[in-house]
C-alpha cells in the first residue's frame, strides 16, 4: 500500500474516499463518502498489521464485532469492516465533524488544567463504553 490512499479510491465497492484526515499511531483516518445513500464516513486503515498472523486477524475482528455493538450518543456508530487487497485492516464509522482532543489542547490547553471539565469529559467516554 502506497503512504497513503489517493483521493477517489474506492474501498469495498461502495466507499469513495475524499481526503487523507490524520493520522496516529495505529493507523490512517481518511473522509470518504458512501454514494448509494448520501452519506460522509470515516474509514481508519490500520498499518503495520501482519497478514500472516491469523491470531491478529481474530483479534481485529474480535474488536469489530465489539466496536459494532457500542451505542452511544458519544461514540461514532460502527458501520462495516473489511481488509484491503493487500490485506489491511479498515474499519468504516460514522464521520463526525469537529476537532479532536490533539487539537483542542493545542488551542485551547488551559481546559485541560479545569477539573470540572476533566470529570465531564471522563464521564462521557465511560458512558460511551
Amino acid at each position: 500500500m502506497p503512504d497513503h490512499l489517493p483521493d477517489g479510491t474506492v474501498i469495498a465497492s461502495r466507499f469513495k474516499i475524499l481526503q487523507l484526515a490524520g493520522s496516529g499511531g495505529s493507523g490512517l483516518l481518511y473522509k470518504a463518502f458512501q454514494p448509494e445513500i448520501e452519506r460522509v464516513v470515516a474509514v481508519k486503515v490500520l498499518q503495520n498489521f501482519s497478514v500472516a498472523s491469523q491470531a491478529n486477524k481474530d483479534r481485529f475482528e474480535r474488536e469489530a464485532k465489539l466496536l459494532s455493538r457500542l451505542t452511544n450518543e458519544n461514540f461514532a456508530y460502527f458501520i462495516a469492516y473489511g481488509y484491503m487487497d493487500d490485506g489491511a485492516p479498515y474499519l468504516i464509522t460514522e464521520w463526525i465533524e469537529g476537532r479532536n482532543l490533539r487539537e483542542v489542547s493545542q488551542t485551547n490547553n488551559e481546559i485541560f488544567g479545569n477539573v470540572d471539565f476533566l470529570l465531564s469529559l471522563g464521564i462521557q467516554v465511560c458512558e460511551a463504553v
